[in-house]
């Protein structure tokens, strides 16, 4: 099959955009599976390589410019991205038969009463369809810095890549625990080129400006070398912006985070009762939104292993995707940042640590 074959495939869904979504869903499936057939050969074309292990043999940095391209060309010719196809019904209706179950379970009134004294604040983050402006709350883009400022490189002397600023200003309103600073501007970068796992040193970096908002300036980008290699991010380092928006919500420890209250409960009674208390799926916020402080919504166990009480989570980013503007964190995972909590009244952010999960 050649190129003129799959593009008409997928020409065809967006000539038929207006059909069952479950048929829709299956010609996106059957398009799926007409890129993976054909995917070394497109590759070796959009390279130029001669065999796909040439490609294999590049340097990350160099493998994730080149898929990059790859999806960029796909959408260029047919105009559809396969990320931004509509849920499929299957999906949502998992989603809410798992919540009519959670709704179902018998909780213990003891239980009840024993997670309501874990209950924490997290300022819930989404994405907005806000105009960007200097010294707002952000993902992606160049932050807007302070005089002083230095771009942190990772260990091969690559700047790291800018993943979001939060004006402590808009998230005050919604820090009902009074934890955040109530001005100034919070900063996060991570090191898209080794995507390191835990902590290690220069993979990421959080830093705090406490002064006027206003006398911040969209900053320069190192101009080199500039490697980093976020899938979404041009020129593999700056990352498309979009502005962001808060609320706030309860949140509690998932079971595997909270040993002392689960230890004489099912899991099943204990997610009922988290259910009941929150009045909404933590796991289905946390595939939705970033958050700040709360609690970890973990994929593959929980993170009280990794911190213990003295540290408080500083923020989670999950992976999301919106045409380039987007985060891949492993295969599909969320990014922790946690701090201690004397650094965090301190307001020394210097000292965070991290830890990546994905599936």
């Amino acid at each position: 099959m050649d190129n003129n074959d799959y593009r008409d495939q997928l020409e065809e869904i967006m000539r038929n955009e207006g059909m069952d979504n479950d048929e829709f869903m299956k010609k996106i499936l059957d398009a799926q599976e007409t890129i993976m057939q054909n995917a070394d050969r497109l590759m070796m074309e959009l390279t130029g390589a001669g065999d796909i292990s040439e490609i294999m043999n590049m340097p990350v940095s160099e493998q994730s410019r080149i898929f990059k391209d790859l999806n960029e060309k796909l959408c260029e010719m047919t105009g559809f991205d396969l990320a931004d196809y509509p849920e499929d019904k299957d999906s949502a209706a998992e989603r809410e038969e798992y919540k009519s179950m959670l709704e179902s379970i018998e909780v213990p009134d003891e239980l009840l009463e024993e997670l309501k004294k874990y209950r924490r604040n997290s300022i819930y983050i989404g994405h907005s369809e806000a105009e960007v402006h200097t010294g707002c709350s952000k993902t992606g883009g160049i932050p807007d810095i302070y005089e002083g400022f230095e771009w942190v490189r990772n260990s091969e002397g690559n700047p790291l890549t800018f993943l979001m600023q939060i004006n402590c200003e808009e998230i005050h309103p919604f820090d009902r625990d009074n934890i955040f600073p109530e001005k100034g501007m919070l900063y996060f970068f991570y090191d898209f080129d080794s995507e390191p796992w835990d902590t290690v040193e220069n993979g990421h970096y959080v830093c705090y400006y406490d002064g006027v908002i206003s006398e911040l300036r969209p900053c320069e980008f190192p101009s080199e070398p500039a490697e980093n290699s976020c899938r979404y991010a041009e020129g593999n380092c700056v990352i498309d912006e979009k502005a962001v928006e808060f609320f706030a919500a309860d949140d509690l420890p998932e079971y595997d985070d909270n040993y002392e209250a689960a230890e004489d409960y099912s899991y099943e009674e204990y997610e009922g009762a988290r259910y009941r208390i929150l009045g909404y799926d933590p796991f289905e916020y946390s595939e939705k939104y970033f958050k700040l402080g709360g609690y970890s919504n973990s994929i593959q166990c929980g993170l009280s292993d990794v911190f213990d009480e003295s540290f408080v989570q500083l923020c989670q980013l999950t992976t999301f995707e919106s045409g380039k503007c987007g985060f891949m964190f492993g295969d599909g995972g969320n990014l922790y940042f946690y701090i201690k909590k004397e650094d965090l009244r301190n307001r020394e952010f210097g000292s965070t640590e991290i830890v990546l999960q994905c599936y």
